[in-house]
């Protein structure tokens, strides 16, 4: 579950619990805009770290939660329905051992040159991307 998921399901919880429960109320017990809640319930308004971390709180979230949620954050910088050339920001802690480390490269090294391929060359009208895959330490060696 996404922490917009989260948000989704604690309105729904709070909804049950008091049928006259509105977005206006969950957004007011959040410190946020109705019209920006609303927005970002439906996808419409993307959010990200500090966002997490200044609403997690007060959903009650301890850190290790608030944690979890920033550490699987997608941001979507423009909205991909209304603006096809948007950015996708997308990042995931995973646990590896160092002697898997060569393959992973190799497998990054295969993936860039096959974007490449199914791109293929550039021509005139084309706009230019980068593509990012960064694969770097997050901790020291767990034992």
């Amino acid at each position: 579950m996404n922490f917009v998921d989260h948000l989704r399901q604690e309105l729904l919880v709070r909804s049950r619990r008091n049928s006259s429960y509105s977005l206006r109320a969950f957004a007011a017990s959040l410190e946020l805009d109705p019209s920006t809640l609303s927005k970002i319930l439906r996808g419409k308004r993307s959010i990200g770290k500090k966002f997490i971390l200044q609403v997690g709180p007060k959903l009650g979230l301890n850190q290790q939660e608030i944690n979890s949620f920033i550490k699987n954050v997608k941001t979507v910088t423009r909205d991909p329905e209304s603006d096809p050339h948007f950015n996708v920001t997308e990042s995931e802690e995973i646990a590896i051992h160092p002697s898997q480390l060569p393959e992973a490269v190799e497998k990054i090294r295969k993936f860039r040159r096959s974007m490449a391929k199914f791109f293929g060359e550039t021509e005139k009208g084309y706009e230019v991307y980068t593509l990012s895959v960064t694969l770097s330490p997050g901790t020291k060696t767990r034992s």
